[in-house]
């Protein structure tokens, strides 16, 4: 019997226009009213994500942002979290300066950015989707832990389409992961970046502390995702559910596959899986 619900945000839960549906708004309601939780699960960091679920705040039990950096409840406090290790972070800025990358370093919900140049259009995109605020890291130069950092080729900026995935972020992926993959987890996006975390962090783990605080285990979840960093959370799950827009890595391991996230994936899975 399914007992709670993770659910990834961006692709799966939120529309291109990044909203949650009606659809998927009274399922994920319907679903609360048989007493079951929800822990949304996302790489964003906890402003974006609160500020793109505001629909459904009164229902979320737990948020998972930064890929499982830091575990949050409704309320904003800091249950669980995982951020780099402060050499490791230092070796990042190190071969981040030495490739000439562009980089965003995020610590809770502060974002600071250095190597990044008036008019780039990541920057811009991450900004428009997120609203968030970004400021160079020079003017702050000591930000507390550090839960994610996005590296990214300045060529990616280049016919830059947020849709298609770009050359440069697989060149970004291949140049960091021979340097740093046994010091840290180094994931595409599929946004023309990557994004750096410590190496014990993942979305499953995350849900499963969220899980424990609530009273349950991964037994009775249902999981939805989209992408890379949904793989360990849908593997592990009860039941795990791809929407049809995700990446095929992660429909080949998935219970089962609903509809996109523009035709509300989300409700059919929670239907399918809760009845």
């Amino acid at each position: 019997m399914i007992k709670a619900i993770a659910v990834d945000l961006d692709d799966t839960l939120l529309t291109s226009s990044w909203e949650v549906s009606p659809a998927d708004q009274e399922a994920l309601r319907w679903a609360k009213k048989r007493g079951i939780a929800l822990i949304v699960a996302t790489g964003r960091m906890p402003s974006a994500a609160r500020k793109h679920t505001a629909g459904i705040s009164d229902i979320i039990d737990y948020l998972v942002c930064y890929n499982g950096a830091l575990v949050e409840t409704s309320s904003g406090k800091a249950v669980a979290e995982d951020p780099l290790d402060s050499t490791v972070f230092g070796l990042l800025r190190q071969i981040a300066s030495e490739l000439e990358y562009c980089c965003l370093y995020f610590s809770g919900d502060v974002i600071l950015s250095e190597r990044v140049v008036d008019g780039d259009q990541i920057t811009s995109y991450y900004k428009s989707r997120t609203g968030a605020k970004i400021s160079a890291y020079l003017d702050q130069p000591s930000m507390g832990r550090i839960h994610k950092l996005l590296l990214y080729h300045p060529g990616a900026n280049d016919g830059y389409n947020p849709r298609q995935s770009h050359p440069f972020e697989q060149i970004a992926f291949d140049s960091l992961s021979h340097r740093v993959s046994h010091l840290t987890q180094v994931r595409k996006t599929g946004l023309g970046y990557v994004e750096c975390s410590s190496l014990r962090v993942s979305k499953e783990k995350a849900v499963r502390s969220a899980l424990g605080e609530l009273g349950l285990d991964l037994g009775g979840l249902l999981a939805i995702g989209d992408s890379y960093n949904d793989l360990e959370m849908i593997r592990s799950a009860a039941v795990g559910v791809a929407v049809d827009n995700a990446v095929e890595e992660l429909k080949r391991v998935a219970d089962f596959v609903v509809a996109s996230h523009e035709s509300s994936g989300v409700a059919e899975a929670i239907y399918r899986a809760c009845n």
